[in-house]
């Protein structure tokens, strides 16, 4: 019986990318939380948390964006995960200037 060599490097850029979008889909319903409550009933607590909990996820998605990149993968995956990033940025700014200036 012939054992292939484990490569570690494939299942840690696997696990970076199942990190993300892990990180993608939880970033999105946390910005989706934050603009309903500046359009309905404004909870100005709720507004302060959920803008703490957006920027720290914002920087754990710049985190694992960038450990993605070191990977230097040239891939559909690799216009994916940038342009979804980039979308999810540029989501994240207009949600933190709605809740600045909706309180």
């Amino acid at each position: 019986m012939n054992m292939k060599k484990i490569d570690y490097k494939h299942i840690a850029f696997h696990t970076i990318v199942a990190f993300y979008f892990i990180w993608f889909i939880i970033f999105v319903i946390l910005n989706s939380m934050a603009l309903i409550n500046a359009f309905g009933v404004i909870n100005t607590i709720l507004n302060n948390i959920l803008t703490t909990l957006i920027l720290l996820n914002f920087f754990m998605g710049v985190a694992l964006f960038f450990v993605f990149k070191l990977f230097q993968n040239k891939s559909v995956l690799d216009k994916i995960i940038r342009y979804s990033f980039i979308i999810a940025s540029v989501l994240s700014i207009i949600t933190i200037l709605t809740l600045k200036f909706k309180t």
